[in-house]
């Protein structure tokens, strides 16, 4: 079964050693994306230095109130509603070569 996996940087707003709560924080949201290409998200992955250090499964998709400038003028970000935390498979630690933006979205499955 294919599923979308949204994997995030947290090396600016996270330091190793820190709290589950501190990295859900950093991980959740305000990410330059728009909504319909982030809907359908099933399993968002936290990298540290593109390692990943959480992953958790989407519950949900919102539009944050922070924005974000495009050519075209200024959109949403994005945040995710996270469920339980999941084991970082070895097919999650596929990490993206391509980030835009301090995000990358990748099919598995």
């Amino acid at each position: 079964m294919s599923y979308k996996v949204m994997y995030v940087s947290v090396n600016d707003s996270y330091e190793v050693g820190g709290t589950m709560t501190e990295l859900i924080k950093a991980a959740h949201s305000h990410w330059p994306r728009t909504f319909g290409s982030t809907e359908d998200v099933k399993v968002l992955v936290a990298l540290k230095n593109k390692v990943p250090v959480g992953a958790w499964e989407v519950v949900g998709v919102y539009k944050s109130h922070l924005t974000y400038t495009t050519p075209g003028g200024e959109r949403p970000r994005i945040a995710f509603a996270l469920g339980e935390s999941i084991p970082i498979d070895p097919e999650l630690h596929e990490v993206p070569t391509e980030f835009r933006r301090g995000c990358a979205i990748a099919d598995r499955g």
